[in-house]
């Protein structure tokens, strides 16, 4: 199996990223993707977090052999590494090519399991977590609008 078979890819993880904000937030379907766009840049824990996420086993020694040879991509803010969306597609890739995967990853690998159906199964449970926030929110809001009414009852007489 091909390591862009069982890893999480780009797309993929935004996905997943898009519908938890949309879980998270309550953030509209159609706003979810530019609020992904705007979470870049990140830190180098979030950017090895993410990189974890997508199956892929960065640590920080890893990091900073990273850095030797493309510190340009990844510039200092302050006292902060920036990690921009395209700087960690590339350290991901340079991960994978040299194999350092997470043990789920290799899980997948060994069971021919590609990582869509993993992805699918995680959207699904989001899908599910969203509808019963909308619910929810609706339940919220009725139930504001009765109180409401009967402040404005009370009020009257």
């Amino acid at each position: 199996m091909r390591p862009e078979e069982f890893l999480v890819s780009r797309e993929q993880y935004d996905r997943l990223q898009i519908a938890l904000v949309q879980v998270m937030f309550g953030c509209p379907a159609e706003m979810a993707p530019d609020a992904i766009r705007h979470s870049y840049p990140v830190t180098t824990a979030i950017a090895i977090d993410e990189c974890r996420k997508r199956g892929l086993a960065a640590n920080t020694y890893q990091v900073n052999r990273f850095l030797e040879r493309h510190a340009d991509m990844v510039p200092v803010v302050g006292r902060t590494r920036v990690w921009s969306r395209e700087a960690i597609d590339v350290f991901c890739d340079e991960l994978s090519a040299v194999g350092t995967f997470t043990k789920q990853a290799e899980q997948r690998r060994d069971t021919g399991t590609p990582a869509q159906e993993a992805v699918d199964e995680i959207a699904a449970d989001l899908d599910e977590q969203i509808a019963e926030a909308k619910a929810h929110n609706r339940a919220c809001h009725a139930m504001a609008e009765n109180v409401e009414g009967q402040k404005q009852t009370y009020a009257a007489n």
